[in-house]
């Protein structure tokens, strides 16, 4: 007697191993199976190095729900069978925009993943299904996935995914008449009878939408930190106040547009303070001993980790540098113990074009 088991996995690109039917929502049966990466206006600096990232969305945090497993088409035979692709669903798929400029892909989990590649990525998750055909029609006792003698039909298990697009080649090269499909299916947690199908009704997806607004401008800017070995160093903090007060410390973004670009265009400098740490919310970083870190802007308004904002606007006729400032403040976790001794945490700053 055989039995078959489901394991949630992404697989990148098309394959030809025959997949089951499965239902994946996002939270919860029966909830939202399309989430919407909207590209804005945004503009690739004139000195873009083909692999360099030109947008990447904000980060979307879920529990994705799957339920609903069917045997295999093909009896008894054992192959992992939820599947989440990154699709070349477009008629002239990745290679298409690849030759075009742009390649896409989804960071899932903190970990980037190109849909140019092949690698199969496990979530991993298990749905226990009966067996089929000659073999029998039961569940496996002591069951695979519950490891108890009830199946597990179903799946609960977070995630954290943000898309985002790349050059394929350098932006002095990129086609600037190109009018492209406004949508692209980046991410897709399917169960299907092919991995080249599409069943968007319960099948959660992930995409990216407005394509035609990409444009490569004439100008660039270069941008350092102050202090320039980009170290935001707090000193000794008394682990008694700090209790019941916070401490600052700030430090700057200084953005410089090339001398030798021509710069005749209007454009923006969005910021993103990145890490691939789990937030409880994204306004806060855990320290890891007990502190919190949040950044502020000039004005008084708290960044969101993973997320852009504006840092700066050039034009023309605009002074060649801008200086964004930020305090960085530590404060007790109130639900944690603070812990004496160094501490550290590395801060990834990305910058895109708007």
């Amino acid at each position: 007697m055989r039995y078959l088991l489901i394991v949630v996995t992404f697989i990148m690109s098309f394959s030809v191993l025959p997949v089951w039917a499965m239902d994946c929502y996002a939270e919860h049966e029966g909830g939202n199976t399309v989430v919407i990466g909207y590209v804005p206006r945004i503009a690739i600096p004139s000195n873009g190095k083909k692999g360099d990232k030109i947008w990447q969305s904000n980060e979307y945090t879920m529990n994705v729900f799957c339920n609903n497993a069917l045997p295999a088409p093909s009896p008894g035979e054992e192959y992992p069978s939820a599947w989440a692709n990154i699709m070349m669903q477009l008629a002239e798929g990745q290679e298409f925009y690849n030759q075009n400029s742009y390649t896409f892909g989804v960071t899932y989990n903190g970990n980037d993943y190109d849909s140019t590649t092949t690698n199969v990525i496990s979530a991993p998750q298990c749905i226990d299904v009966k067996g089929a055909g000659v073999y029998s029609n039961s569940y496996k006792n002591p069951a695979v996935c519950s490891g108890g003698p009830e199946p597990q039909l179903s799946v609960n298990f977070p995630v954290r995914v943000q898309l985002y697009i790349k050059l394929a080649k350098n932006a002095n090269k990129v086609n600037k008449k190109l009018v492209l499909p406004d949508e692209y299916i980046a991410l897709e947690f399917k169960g299907m009878k092919s991995a080249g199908s599409l069943d968007v009704d319960k099948n959660l997806t992930f995409r990216i939408r407005g394509l035609n607004n990409i444009h490569v401008l004439d100008c660039f800017v270069n941008v350092a930190l102050e202090p320039a070995d980009g170290v935001v160093d707090f000193g000794k903090i008394n682990s008694r106040t700090i209790k019941n007060t916070s401490v600052s410390e700030t430090f700057s973004v200084v953005m410089t547009k090339d001398p030798g670009a021509a710069c005749t265009e209007q454009f923006n400098i969005l910021g993103s303070f990145f890490t691939t740490d789990i937030l409880s919310d994204y306004s806060h970083l855990d320290m890891g001993n007990g502190l919190l870190l949040k950044i502020f802007h000039s004005d008084g308004t708290a960044t969101e980790f993973n997320r852009f904002s504006q840092f700066a606007s050039f034009s023309s006729s605009s002074a060649p540098s801008v200086t964004a400032p930020f305090r960085a403040e530590l404060s007790a976790n109130p639900a944690e113990t603070v812990v004496e001794g160094p501490f550290g945490k590395d801060v990834i700053l990305k910058i895109t074009y708007n």
